[in-house]
């Protein structure tokens, strides 16, 4: 097997990969990105985009909405990471609000938290599954 490596991914082919590979979610209508990871042929999509809690800033925070993979070793780890950078060279870090954020059901898998250590858990007791990009 090749190294993992960036993939374009439009919107649509991001919502279809999703579909064939998530259990649980509906397509994203917008976003402000996507990416994909893959070797020979695409293994994982992340779609990122404005936050849906409307109490959240809108501008200065980014949030993961969907990711999915084929199950290849370390294309979660991959996808989150490429998110956090490309935001980062969008200036989500630049002012004192700026942040990336995504969610994660309380049954779904956390392996890929252990590989890309700079996201971390935030727990205020309303919300247990909130992860927040350090």
């Amino acid at each position: 097997m090749k190294a993992l490596g960036p993939w374009r991914v439009e919107l649509a082919d991001a919502n279809a990969f999703v579909e064939t590979h998530h259990r649980h979610h509906d397509p994203v209508l917008n976003h402000r990105f996507s990416i994909g990871v893959g070797d020979d042929r695409l293994r994982g999509v992340a779609i990122c985009g404005r936050p849906r809690a409307a109490a959240i800033n809108q501008r200065g925070v980014l949030e993961v909405l969907r990711v999915a993979t084929d199950g290849t070793r370390n294309a979660c780890s991959w996808l989150y990471g490429a998110a956090a950078r490309v935001a980062g060279t969008m200036g989500f870090y630049a002012g004192s609000r700026g942040r990336i954020e995504t969610f994660t059901t309380r049954g779904g898998s956390r392996r890929w938290r252990h590989a890309w250590t700079r996201w971390r858990r935030q727990c205020d007791g309303r919300r247990p599954s909130r992860l927040r990009w350090l």
